[in-house]
């Protein structure tokens, strides 16, 4: 399972903006937003299965928010994404001296190997949190006058 979590309390003082009473509005605004993160993640994940794709969601509750690979909080729903993510030295289990893997219909046996990292979620999560420019305070900001005309507009 892969999260990547961030406290919206912190990021709701840091605007200020949402500090006048908001926080339904914001919860709103925050899902449309999460919800463009979740789609620019799925949109860069492996896709051997789609089994990995499929899990990623914007998950909130309360002040948590996280882009993640869970259903809902407390679930892991795709045990490899970490590993995906990341890279993993992969050893063989229960003592075993070695693994045997059939590829391309030869027999290897090896005692380790070390998968490459296919980054997916933090590189959108980077592009939307870091840096006073980045992408999600633009696309707050974006939401929050699209949903302002909106509510206004008679």
């Amino acid at each position: 399972m892969l999260d990547v979590i961030f406290d919206s309390a912190k990021f709701e003082n840091r605007l200020k903006l949402f500090s006048a009473g908001l926080g339904s509005f914001y919860a709103s605004i925050m899902r449309d937003v999460g919800d463009k993160m979740a789609s620019e993640a799925r949109s860069r994940a492996p896709s051997n299965t789609g089994n990995l794709r499929n899990s990623i969601n914007f998950l909130m509750r309360g002040r948590t928010s996280a882009l993640s690979t869970r259903e809902q909080f407390g679930a892991s729903t795709v045990p490899y994404a970490w590993a995906r993510e990341r890279g993993s030295f992969v050893k063989p289990k229960d003592g075993k001296e070695f693994m045997t893997f059939q590829i391309n219909g030869q027999w290897v046996r090896l005692r380790s190997f070390r998968t490459k990292a296919q980054p997916f979620a933090m590189p959108v999560f980077r592009s939307y949190w870091n840096g006073k420019n980045a992408k999600g305070y633009r696309e707050l900001a974006n939401a929050l006058q699209e949903r302002m005309v909106k509510e206004l507009s008679w």
